[in-house]
């Protein structure tokens, strides 16, 4: 299929059993079917020096997101409930 990915992101997703392109979802023959491309690698090197710290910066905003709309989900789910009980009073 072509498309590109660092070493480390490609590895990655077929460590966690998908042995398809995470991109289009086309199967790979084998893991021999990848080439290495250094380029790619040195270009992802230079755009995210510390891959690391944009990860754990990555996992902070999600986490955070996640907080977020797990208290909106909370407080809809008691504003339905009040409703509800005002109802059958």
């Amino acid at each position: 299929c072509l498309h590109r990915f660092c070493s480390h992101c490609i590895v990655t997703a077929l460590r966690s059993g998908n042995k398809e392109c995470p991109t289009c979802r086309k199967k790979l023959v084998s893991k021999r079917s990848l080439r290495p491309d250094p380029n790619f690698d040195a270009l992802i090197s230079k755009i995210y020096p510390s891959r690391d710290e944009y990860e754990a910066h990555q996992d902070r905003v999600l986490a955070k997101l996640s907080r977020l709309h797990n208290q909106q989900a909370l407080s809809s789910s008691i504003e339905e409930g009040l409703k509800m009980q005002a109802m059958h009073r």
